[in-house]
């Protein structure tokens, strides 16, 4: 791989806020990254379209979600690990039933975040999602699903422009 030079500085940015908003799943294609790939704005580095739109199952939550990258760097590589922690509150039997497919499964994860930002994590190898189950042990208590979403990646997560996805089901990212 070819160092690249820089090529942008930063102004201060105005203020902004954290958590995350929405979250989305897709089952794992190895051609997305491919096709993502292909779609980057060069300026920006922002996906902007795909060439085969893709579903994307939504999990709407609420409250201290968060979604964190690490660099790790050595003399002689780079990576970026992703970890998620989400909670999808009350428990129910269709979505046990769903988050046990996804802990067997190897899948790409969306984000919406309060600034309006969607990024896609686990685009080239995919995201593990660990999933457990919590009942509190009084009324007041909570009764979710915890999930833990990892990934492993040899860039960070992209931004993807908000006008690819849509819920008409006509846009790169469709919405389910």
């Amino acid at each position: 791989m070819a160092c690249e030079n820089l090529t942008l500085g930063r102004l201060f940015p105005c203020k902004s806020v954290g958590g995350i908003k929405e979250i989305y799943f897709i089952n794992y294609d190895e051609d997305l990254f491919a096709d993502a790939i292909s779609n980057l704005n060069a300026t920006t580095d922002v996906i902007e379209d795909l060439t085969t739109p893709v579903s994307l199952w939504k999990y709407e939550v609420v409250g201290g979600q968060s979604f964190d990258e690490a660099n790790n760097t050595t003399a002689t590589s780079t990576s970026w690990t992703s970890t998620g922690t989400i909670v999808l509150e009350n428990q129910d039997a269709p979505t046990r039933k769903q988050l046990a497919i996804m802990a067997k499964s190897r899948l790409h994860v969306v984000t919406l975040d309060y600034n309006g930002d969607y990024k896609i994590y686990g685009l080239q190898h995919g995201c593990d999602v660990a999933v457990n189950s919590v009942s509190g042990s009084v009324m007041g208590d909570g009764n979710s699903f915890n999930l833990t979403i990892t990934s492993n990646e040899t860039s960070p997560a992209h931004f993807i422009d908000s006008t690819a996805i849509s819920d008409s089901g006509s846009d790169a990212f469709d919405i389910q």
